[in-house]
């Protein structure tokens, strides 16, 4: 009895969550509610946004990989060890 008083909960819960949902979803809920024409919109680049981050990753990496080599090759020409 507690398992089906939970899902019928999680029901309303939802439900409630989505009827009270008054949030600008598309261009129709602004032409709709607002009386306005749109006349741009911005693209979602969800994967573009992994791309960036994995780019900025790799750039981070490689700048810390070209300031250790410098670092050990003027250790090298000073004669010290490694």
């Amino acid at each position: 009895m507690g398992a089906a008083a939970g899902m019928i909960l999680v029901c309303a819960i939802v439900t409630l969550q989505v009827v009270l949902n008054d949030t600008i979803q598309s261009e129709e809920d602004i032409e709709k509610y607002l009386n306005l024409t749109v006349l741009a919109s911005v693209p979602l680049r969800e994967k573009g946004i992994k791309e960036n981050k994995n780019a900025a990753t790799m750039s981070r990496t490689s700048a810390k990989t070209s300031v250790d080599s410098s670092t050990q090759k003027h250790s090298r020409r000073k004669g010290g060890k490694l």
